[in-house]
């Protein structure tokens, strides 16, 4: 898309938002465009919350104990965490009273530590994630036991540093007497995603109802979203690159 509007006098402004863009298309689908648009005065970022089991090396991943290339080593100092407990403890603790409660030991696929990866601002505080963190207790009965913020990943584009602010939020999610899985649907993680907003003081984003986005899919499509303009910026694309309603950009 750059390239086509290079050169071009139609839209002067058009040309020079197509600078900023990159793609991402590792699946032959439609092309999800990052946007390095700045968001208007007035108009609050996005958020939202991924939820999923917590995979192994999260908490190496965490708190950076594992070397990553998209991680400027420089900026961790500004990082933040909170950690109650390790998960291998909150692990063992959950399957100790599952199994006193139910007389059984709790099924390998279960998954009663789940994370979410949060979207930020850069001046996002820890107290405000804590105050989401105790809204979801009261109202769902699942406990933060860590909570980590990243201001040190991101990407270069040419010479300029995007960064990609989002937090990383561990949930004991299960009842705290008898160790069962808490089950929350649709409506319960839409209010979990309106209480996030709120408690972050960020415009509501993605639905949560996007389970089954990979970890990477769901960053490209959380960085569209973070962007108002994004839909009408794409549709002043494709009428400037004459592509019909029918086809895909």
């Amino acid at each position: 898309v750059a390239w086509c509007c290079k050169g071009r006098k139609k839209d002067l402004n058009l040309q020079k938002i197509c600078k900023d863009i990159a793609h991402y298309n590792p699946y032959g689908v439609s092309v999800l465009f990052f946007f390095s648009l700045r968001t208007k005065k007035g108009v609050r970022m996005k958020t939202s919350i991924h939820i999923q089991p917590i995979k192994p090396g999260s908490e190496r991943h965490n708190n950076r104990t594992k070397k990553m290339g998209h991680v400027r080593s420089e900026l961790s100092a500004s990082n933040e965490k909170f950690i109650l407990c390790q998960v291998y403890e909150r692990l063992e603790s959950i399957k100790a009273k599952y199994e006193a409660h139910t007389g059984q030991k709790m099924q390998k696929k279960a998954t009663p530590i789940r994370e979410g990866v949060v979207v930020i601002k850069k001046d996002t505080t820890m107290q405000q994630l804590m105050q989401f963190c105790r809204r979801c207790e009261e109202e769902f009965g699942i406990r933060a036991i860590q909570i980590y913020t990243h201001r040190d990943e991101g990407h270069f584009d040419a010479s300029e540093w995007k960064p990609n602010y989002h937090a990383h939020i561990v949930f004991d999610w299960t009842d705290e007497r008898t160790g069962k899985t808490i089950k929350l649907n649709k409506d319960h993680m839409s209010l979990m995603q309106t209480m996030l907003a709120s408690s972050l003081d960020m415009e509501r984003g993605l639905s949560s109802d996007r389970n089954h986005l990979g970890a990477l899919e769901w960053k490209i499509a959380a960085t569209e979203h973070n962007y108002p303009d994004y839909n009408k910026l794409r549709a002043a694309i494709k009428e400037f690159l004459g592509i019909t309603p029918g086809n895909k950009l």
